[in-house]
């Protein structure tokens, strides 16, 4: 018997694990589950045995049987502890409700404390977002006891205990680890106890717990509301008084009970900090240790570390403002009357009140308050409008820049108002406007204050310099920024003004309390007046430095596993590249870190922060002979890196292309970029056997100071300028640090990098052009159309110019989707930017690039015309006016929809449209004489391409039509033309045979025979010259050559797509003049989509022979309805048709073709279009191609025996 309750022992030995899973018996599945156990906890990350479970890991914690459960849920514990993080989490969804549903109610105190473990765990591997999503459920679980569990484990994760280390069995009392110290061999194990803390707020998003908490506090169950109550005050302890204004819906009672809590926390004192490490920190705190000459798991306490502070915008969800104004709300505050103003400001102040802002496009409102502040008389309305501003600025904060930017300087002029209770709001606003802005962007602005005729003005910017300088670290003000600063202050203490004299000292004070003595010793040194000198040191002891020091980051240990070298042998020790740390370790471990002699020795490098990634920056270190001493103490010498910037790896981009595609890496997708973003960017740069870059670029990538993020800039352009090779090696790595720059608000950096992107795609569209791939333009394009809306132009102009450059990098229908989406922008100056680029879009390649169609696109456009800001709506009607010169009536059709407002000003903007004047005949001189071609005449064919000079070969007039073009030379006998072949973008250009450079054609001069002008004109009668539209055939030019860019796309669904759209047009009774037109190119195109068939698509036809033989299918197809019109086949030349002949017997020879479904039809189809061409095309132009082809490949070693005869049979 195998049922559940069986007592019969049977024999499990024989059953694999997989089916002991399944089995009924609940002894099988337990010793599963203790296979499992040994399997995980002994191999390795990645290995595939965790691949294989990772789906079943969920029922391991649903075992229906209690004892089994209990092993399952030891096997689930050790599959998270010791799988891949990324693969981890992709589980911990249906794991951690697994978990909620049938482990908290356990009656197994292992399987209840072991479940509570795998949840932590996932807080550990910082999985908190979705393990917290799936806790909060359970709080609203219809069974109190797992409510008041849930409860239990996110007041745990904030409250968590530490681990105890077990060393072979023995338990070290009272010992704290950082972080989990299990090692492979089991010698070493980690257990959980009660009674400390661990993860803190960071990774517990207290936010989303107090929406659920309310409720519980009333909850019928008293277990419930007791750990409701615990929680609620193990939140009051991270977030203090800020928890009060979520109180408000509680009743008296619930109220008085929280408080008395509440007030015994005051009494304790006791402050609320993470005393837990998370896996991302554990490799820095074992450096750190090692660092300091100490075991990583020695037992020591984990470094304790400021807890964050919790801000009331953390708590809450952003406000909308903008929708909340009413539409006449411009209007308003250009009203004559104060009141009509001043009932408009009430209103946005009362709404826009609000600790945190939803984002949106609040220039035109910052625009009309700077219009109140500087013109209005009245002072009410002048305080309420800075009012305004000062809740703007704070409620958006950093997004609020450029808005800031424009506003100081208003508030500065504002510095001459008498009113206190104006100047004193305007201190407000420009320190809430200082916010989001540094002080280098605001130099301008603050030195004309200082500079200003008005001493109020002069001693109010001081003072204002007064409070920025003490939110700075040394490292924010750098030599050259305070030079600025420091001589205008100087130039104000002498002033006749006390007011200005006194504010003046105070901000050198301050910045001398800032940046020491030593860096102003230079300029305190031209003071002659020990008076004026004495106050500022009095300012300066008395000044209050508000800015968090930033920690030095520790340098990596040197390797010392060699013995040291000898003197004389110092030269030849090799460096040894450190990778890089993810976590703060103890001051004490701090290595010290010398500058190397390059750089000088000043405060312009300011320290990384370590809530940057820039502390994880790897430097190159050397263990110097005869230094065992300090080396032992953790100090490493900083050796400047002569190697290579780049480091090229072979196969890592294709690698990371990879990862990202299994999700084993985040997709490069986020509206802000997140700690894992950079952390995994900086991982990939430090590859994963050597790193990509060097260390000083890796260094300069991750620093804190803008300034070193100019000099990564200025290396990858010289490496750029000598060759491109190593770039594109890293392009992916590239392009996403600079969308990483988007984010940041400083212009010089962003000024270099632009300048360089246009140096890159330059280099890229070289011959042969790089086409990037999509996981390229997907990392960057979105977040460059960020910026289009820059209210810098040479900002602009920049983003335009690269986003043109990359229409020819991939296909043009992708840059057009991105600038769709940037069409919903919230920001209006973006829309706009967005609109206009989708225009020149549309007029280069036609409307087949407005994608997903037409209709659609306009459909998109045409909701901006009704916009509120003019820029938008003028972009719109631009958009449709072009649309209906390419399309005409259909733009009506599409936009039917629009009210009549709208509808109105689109007609009216396409009448007021200029009508396009036909073009002008041009009168051709009548002609004297006809011309007949001598049937002597001769030209020189190419041959195949040769180091010496092309040999001459005499065929036929008739090439003449074969595409190669002729210049008449007067009436020397002969006339020569040269044609060029036409660049091969791409992979093509690297793998296509080598032809001939040149072709000349030489001619016999053609006989004249005299006739007279009146005959002449009898005979030819008045010809009719039929007009096209020019609007109409450069849409259908530029709609061919979109429609060839996808026959040449990386992507196979794009090449499939273009050959159906070919197909169809030769597919009807008269082929489509647009294809007609284009044969030469057309050809060249197919043979090309022949090649990357046989030799790319091919070796993996079993798993994708649908595709391949519906490619084939449409590519012979194509080819045989043009080959089978003479006039049609007569449109190539001996190069065409010796790379088609070349690719159609390739094909036709492929062994695989038999192992295919459909190869054989295949190959006979080919068979058939290779006879249409001998029979149909130039005969000439074929003679030349089978011997340009002969000799080409004869003597190669690449030609069998059965290729060369097939070639020798392709003659007329």
């Amino acid at each position: 018997m195998n049922d559940e309750g069986s007592n019969v022992q049977e024999d499990f030995t024989k059953l694999s694990t997989e089916e002991k899973l399944k089995h009924k018996n609940w002894n099988a599945r337990a010793s599963a589950y203790d296979e499992l156990v040994k399997v995980f906890s002994q191999g390795e990350p990645d290995d595939v045995e965790f691949k294989k479970f990772a789906g079943r890991v969920k029922d391991f914690v649903q075992d229906a049987h209690q004892a089994a459960q209990e092993k399952g849920v030891d096997a689930a514990w050790n599959f998270v502890d010791n799988v891949n993080p990324a693969l981890a989490g992709k589980i911990c969804p249906e794991l951690v409700s697994g978990i909620v549903a049938k482990c908290i109610l356990s009656n197994r105190a292992k399987t209840k404390e072991k479940a509570i473990e795998i949840v932590m765990l996932y807080f550990e591997l910082e999985k908190h977002e979705a393990t917290l999503e799936e806790l909060i459920k359970g709080l609203t679980n219809k069974s109190p006891k797992i409510v008041s569990g849930c409860a239990g484990v996110i007041r745990n994760a904030l409250r968590l205990p530490f681990r105890s280390a077990e060393r072979n069995g023995t338990v070290r009392s009272g010992s704290r680890l950082p972080f989990r110290s299990a090692e492979r061999n089991g010698t070493e194990r980690c257990t959980v106890r009660s009674g400390a803390r661990v993860f803190g707020s960071k990774y517990v998003s207290i936010k989303v717990v107090l929406k659920a908490l309310p409720p519980l506090l009333s909850d019928r169950d008293k277990n419930v509301r007791e750990e409701a109550k615990l929680l609620m005050t193990e939140i009051y302890r991270w977030i203090g008084e800020l928890i009060k204004p979520h109180l408000a819906a509680l009743n008296s009672v619930q109220l008085g009970e929280l408080e008395v809590e509440f007030a015994k926390l005051k009494e304790k004192g006791e402050k609320a900090v993470p005393e837990k490490l998370v896996r991302s920190q554990v490799k820095a705190a074992q450096v750190a240790d090692n660092a300091d000459g100490q075991a990583g798991a020695s037992g020591d306490a984990a470094p304790e570390e400021e807890a964050e502070e919790v801000k009331p915008e953390d708590l809450v969800d952003p406000v909308e403002v903008l929708k909340t104004l009413p539409e006449n709300f411009s209007e308003q505050l250009q009203s004559k009357k104060w009141t009509d103003r001043k009932e408009a400001l009430e209103l946005l102040d009362t709404n826009s009140n609000h600790p945190k802002l939803m984002e949106g496009d609040y220039n035109e409102t910052v625009s009309n308050l700077k219009k109140v502040i500087a013109k209005d008389s009245n002072v009410v309305v002048v305080a309420l409008a800075g009012k305004c501003l000062t809740n703007l600025a704070k409620g958006v904060k950093q997004k609020f820049g450029p808005c800031a930017s424009s506003a100081v300087p208003v508030i500065i002029e504002k510095f001459k108002e008498k009113k206190v209770n104006v100047v004193t709001v305007m201190r407000e606003a420009i320190d809430a406007c200082y916010l989001s802005l540094t002080l280098e962007s605001i130099t301008e602005s603050v030195l004309e204050g200082l500079a200003h005729k008005t001493p109020s003005v002069k001693a109010e910017t001081a003072l204002f310099l007064t409070r920025c300088f003490c939110k700075c670290n040394p490292e924010d003000l750098p030599k050259k920024l305070l030079k600025v600063y420091v001589e205008a202050l100087l130039k104000n203490i002498g002033d006749p003004d006390a007011s200005v004299r006194d504010s003046s000292s105070e901000a050198l004070g301050t910045a001398l309390k800032v940046v020491g003595e030593k860096a102003m010793a230079p300029f305190i040194g031209t003071i002659d007046d020990d008076l004026k000198k004495a106050k500022i040191t009095d300012y300066c002891k008395n000044a209050v430095i508000t800015a968090p020091r930033r920690k030095a980051a520790p340098a990596a240990p040197a390797k010392t596993e060699a013995p040291p070298a000898k003197a004389a042998d110092a030269k030849n020790v090799k460096k040894p590249v450190a990778r890089p740390t993810a976590a703060k370790a103890p001051a004490k471990a701090a290595a010290e870190v010398k500058k190397p002699p390059s750089e000088p020795d000043d405060d312009d490098t300011p320290a990384i922060t370590p809530e940057t990634p820039s502390e994880q920056a790897p430097r190159r270190t050397v263990v110097k002979a005869g230094k065992a001493a300090p080396a032992a103490k953790g100090k490493a010498a900083v050796v400047e890196d002569s190697g290579p910037n780049i480091i090229v790896q072979p196969n890592a981009k294709k690698q990371r292309a990879n990862d990202e595609k299994l999700l084993k890496t985040l997709k490069w997708s986020f509206q802000t970029p997140t700690k894992e973003f950079i952390q995994q960017l900086q991982d990939q740069m430090m590859g994963k056997d050597a790193p990509c870059f060097s260390s000083n670029l890796l260094a300069w990538f991750f620093s804190a100071d803008f300034k070193n993020q100019i000099k990564a800039i200025q290396a990858l352009q010289e490496d750029l300028n000598v060759k491109r090779e190593p770039t594109i090696a890293v392009i992916d790595l590239i392009l996403k640090w600079f969308s990483l720059r988007f984010f940041d608000s400083n212009p010089q950096v962003l000024a270099k990098g632009l300048e360089y992107l246009q140096l890159l795609f330059a280099k890229l569209s070289e011959d042969p052009v790089y086409q990037l791939t999509d996981g390229e333009v997907n990392c960057f394009v979105p977040y460059l159309l960020l910026k289009i809306g820059d209210p810098k132009d040479t900002v602009k102009v920049g983003i335009k110019n690269i986003v043109q450059q990359l229409c020819s990098l991939t296909a043009p229908t992708k840059i057009y989707a991105f600038l769709a989406d940037g069409m919903k922008s919230k920001n209006a100056k973006q829309r706009s930017e967005c609109i206009d680029l989708a225009t020149w879009v549309m007029e280069t390649y036609g409307m087949e690039a407005c994608v997903p169609s037409p209709e659609v696109a306009i459909k998109l456009v045409s909701q901006q015309i009704g916009d509120r800001d003019a820029n938008v709506r003028n972009a719109a009607l631009n958009y449709l006016l072009f649309a209906f010169g390419l399309i005409g009536d259909k733009v009506l059709t599409f936009t039917k929809a629009l009210d009549e407002k709208d509808r109105s000003m689109l007609m009216e903007r396409l009448k007021r449209a200029p009508k396009k004047a036909a073009p002008e005949v041009v009168p051709q001189p009548k002609p004297h004489a006809t011309v007949r071609p001598n049937p002597k005449a001769s030209i020189a064919a190419r041959p195949a391409q040769q180091e010496d000079a092309p040999q001459a070969v005499d065929i036929p007039d008739s090439a003449s039509d074969s595409g190669a073009s002729t210049t008449s030379k007067g009436s020397k006998g002969t006339a020569e033309a040269t044609v060029a072949p036409r660049a091969i973008k791409g992979e093509q250009q690297q793998q296509t045979i080598s032809r001939p450079a040149t072709v000349t054609i030489r001619r016999t001069a053609p006989t004249l025979i005299p006739i007279s002008e009146a005959d002449l004109n009898a005979a030819l009668g008045e010809v009719p010259i039929p007009k096209r539209s020019q609007s109409m055939a450069a849409a259908s030019s530029s709609g061919m050559t979109l429609v060839f860019a996808g026959l040449l796309s990386n992507s196979p669904g794009a090449t499939l797509q273009a050959l159906k759209k070919i197909d169809d047009l030769v597919s009807k009774s008269v082929v489509d003049p647009t294809v007609s037109r284009n044969l030469s190119e057309l050809y060249r195109h197919l043979s090309e989509v022949l090649r990357k068939l046989y030799t790319s698509s091919m070796p993996n036809y079993a798993t994708n022979f649908q595709h391949i033989a519906a490619c084939y299918g449409h590519v012979l197809h194509i080819l045989r309805v043009l080959f089978e019109n003479p006039r049609h086949a007569d449109q190539t030349n001996a190069l065409i048709l010796s790379d088609l002949i070349h690719n159609l017997i390739s094909t036709i020879l492929d062994r695989r073709m038999e192992a295919m479904n459909g190869g054989a039809d295949i190959v006979q189809t080919a068979n058939v279009i290779t006879l249409r061409i001998v029979d149909n095309a130039n005969r000439t132009q074929i003679v030349c191609a089978s011997v340009c082809l002969l000799r080409q490949l004869l003597g190669s070693g690449q030609m069998t025996d059965k290729f060369l005869d097939l070639v020798i049979k392709v003659r007329p």
